[in-house]
């Protein structure tokens, strides 16, 4: 049966009533009878990965036969299985107050630096209609380009702790003229803040080598628990285990180096008591109650820097240091989070993670964008290290 062709099913007569959503309907044929619900939906089409399905269980997305699955359940013939996504154009009005701290730090020789707020993805989702960085500026790009070259015409910052020369150095070109959509370089956690890079397809593949030549430098804050010592390059392996959290392992360095490319170099900016971090925007009940079961009343204002880097690498590194970063549901300890730790959950938009991507270094392209969790000040000495 052609899964893309069922307007004479009973099932598809169940629509979705919200005029906000979209609906995929499948029936289960003879063929896939006996079949998990996980199987069945990656045989349906390839833009349901097993970390998709898993996203959209956890969303409530799916139904079989107007019921919430797991996604070990076994497929009965005419099973109906409904996949539920909101529209693209109806995102970015769901997600205004989200999209609204997006703009553009800074565009210069074909690359463009982005401001990204936590809660919001990088990437659109394979599969999912998801608020995300990369969706906002297919949609919005005039705008974003438009409002950075005001700033720099009128000379006034688009956030509170630009730098005063930003709006000056900004864009090339002294007319609006608009460039060509770019496509992103980087990639950040849904937690984590900060900047993501845009480019051309030609300044993609310089980025790429300038990646693998070590050449590019890319620093974040982040605020651990306990009292980070000293000055340490982190350099443990990394695996993928579970298909959400990476796990840092050590090697013998006898028989195998872990690449410079992929070490965290961590260095203590200041120590921070539980007071001050009372004073940070950002800080929720939920942390302060994590923070109590786990009994820590020291942490410290570091920051990470990596070359090229890998998924979580920051997190994962941190964490199996003994210092876990503030708000890390994946990779903290506590039992608050044992569920997600076990891979169960993902992560979802309303946590806070104290982790921001705030400066990154080409040859040829610079760009800074600090945290807004607290004033200016507060972040002093950060590029004396």
């Amino acid at each position: 049966m052609n899964k893309t062709d069922l307007t004479e099913q009973e099932c598809l007569t169940q629509t979705c009533s919200d005029q906000n959503f979209s609906e995929a309907t499948y029936l289960v044929s003879h063929d896939e009878v006996g079949l998990r619900l996980d199987a069945f939906l990656r045989g349906v089409s390839e833009t349901y990965s097993q970390r998709t399905i898993k996203r959209l269980l956890s969303q409530n997305k799916i139904t079989v036969n107007k019921k919430r699955p797991k996604a070990a359940q076994m497929m009965r013939l005419n099973d109906c299985v409904k996949i539920i996504q909101e529209d693209e154009g109806n995102l970015l009005e769901t997600y205004r107050t989200l999209y609204d701290k997006v703009f553009l730090i800074k565009a210069q020789n074909d690359f463009y630096a982005f401001a990204k707020p936590t809660g919001l993805h990088t990437v659109k989702l394979k599969g999912i209609a998801t608020p995300s960085l990369e969706l906002y500026i297919e949609k919005a790009w005039s705008k974003l380009w438009e409002d950075r070259e005001e700033a720099r015409r009128s000379n006034l910052k688009l956030y509170p702790y630009e730098n005063d020369e930003a709006g000056s150095s900004c864009c090339e070109d002294s007319a609006f003229t608009l460039p060509a959509l770019p496509i992103l370089l980087n990639r950040l956690d849904l937690l984590t803040s900060g900047i993501v890079l845009g480019g051309t397809y030609e300044t993609k593949a310089s980025y790429l080598k300038l990646e693998d030549q070590g050449l590019i430098k890319k620093k974040y804050f982040a605020i651990v628990y306990g009292e980070f010592p000293e000055k340490r390059t982190i350099s443990y392996a990394l695996y993928n285990d579970n298909k959400i959290k990476m796990e840092a392992r050590s090697i013998d360095s006898a028989t195998k180096e872990i690449s410079p490319l992929r070490q965290t170099i961590v260095s203590p900016i200041k120590k921070l008591l539980v007071s001050d971090l009372k004073q940070l925007k950002g800080f929720t009940p939920k942390l302060e109650q994590e923070i109590k079961q786990r009994n820590i009343e020291t942490f410290t204002l570091v920051t990470a820097q990596i070359a090229k880097g890998a998924r979580h690498q920051i997190r994962a590194h941190l964490a199996e240091e003994g210092f876990p970063i503030l708000g890390d549901s994946l990779y903290a300890t506590s039992s608050l989070h044992a569920e997600t730790r076990k891979g169960q959950l993902p992560e979802t938009k309303e946590e806070t993670l104290f982790l921001h991507h705030y400066s990154i270094e080409l040859p040829n392209f610079q760009a800074e964008f600090f945290p807004d969790w607290a004033e200016r000040s507060f972040f002093n000495n950060a590029n004396n290290i």
